[in-house]
């Protein structure tokens, strides 16, 4: 491994360290970590970051426009981005302000012109507008996930990336606040379904990280209040919590989870696809858009979102 890393530098000659020859794989992996992967896993949703982001072939869209989605409330970020798209008009960037209630069926219909959410900006007093940092959860990934981010929170603490870790429980309660939930992740097929809820369990190990002030205080105060909105709007909604008393994952979208790869459903689908006598493409195409209606394929994909949202 450090001969090539040396060869990726262009070198034929150079001195290799004795300690990392003989350095325990464990240890390695850590020191990769904390030295390299972070940064090259942290995103910002701003005019530096976004290219990459919205080039993600996850997102393709069938008429080859890149989508971004800004939620209603949030004007600076609809200002911002239609500023960014101004400016760049080869990115073929077109930013689209949410409805002010998004129902499964608005999220069903946007199949082909999916896109990114955005999530926090900050604005500094010169008027420099910048994404809050998150960290994706592998290197194909180009979103902020619900339930891994807890775990790479710990991560970020363990390796004193304070900050950053912060940043990441800060753009949760973005969601929170903008979208009404913590999204599975920040892509508009996920704007109907949530993940584990660790937002508390992140904003407490987060605090035992800052000093123990006023700030830290109304910090905590802010992830709080938002948990709170959570719990209610999200978890105890009719949808998930059920007449026995207890919490349960659903999603409300419709019909099949578009960010499956080609083919996941096949097996599934292959008793319609008989009974339609039709090859499983036409029929996924049909059923996608609702021209053919099959109430039990129906309810196997009420049940199969709901595992999603389990993690």
């Amino acid at each position: 491994q450090e001969l090539q890393l040396l060869r990726e530098k262009g070198l034929d000659t150079s001195s290799i360290r004795f300690d990392r020859i003989y350095e325990q794989p464990v240890n390695r992996i850590s020191r990769s970590i904390a030295e390299l992967y972070w940064d090259g896993l942290t995103r910002h949703i701003d005019e530096k970051g976004l290219l990459s982001i919205i080039r993600d072939e996850k997102i393709a869209t069938t008429d080859g426009v890149h989508y971004l989605y800004v939620p209603p409330s949030d004007k600076l970020a609809f200002s911002y981005f239609n500023e960014v798209s101004r400016r760049h008009p080869e990115w073929h960037l077109q930013i689209v302000r949410l409805p002010n209630r998004i129902a499964p069926d608005y999220v069903r219909h946007l199949e082909g012109h999916q896109g990114i959410l955005t999530l926090a900006l900050t604005s500094q007093q010169d008027g420099v507008v910048s994404g809050v940092p998150f960290v994706v959860p592998g290197g194909r990934f180009n979103e902020m996930y619900g339930w891994d981010s807890y775990f790479i929170v710990l991560g970020l603490l363990n390796d004193g990336r304070i900050s950053l870790a912060k940043s990441i429980v800060e753009n949760f309660i973005y969601e929170i606040v903008h979208y009404g939930a913590i999204l599975n992740a920040n892509r508009t097929y996920y704007l109907t379904r949530s993940q584990p809820p660790f937002l508390t369990s992140m904003g407490l190990a987060c605090a035992r990280y800052i000093a123990d002030d006023s700030t830290r205080h109304l910090w905590l105060q802010t992830v709080l209040e938002a948990a709170v909105q959570e719990y209610k709007d999200v978890w105890m909604s009719p949808q998930r919590h059920t007449s026995i008393g207890l919490n349960r994952y659903f999603d409300s979208g419709i019909g099949m989870p578009p960010e499956v790869e080609p083919g996941h459903y096949d097996p599934v689908l292959a008793v319609y696809v008989k009974k339609h006598r039709m090859d499983v493409k036409k029929f996924e195409s049909e059923y996608r858009n609702g021209k053919i209606k099959e109430p039990e394929l129906d309810r196997f994909f009420v049940h199969d979102r709901a595992m999603r949202e389990s993690g």
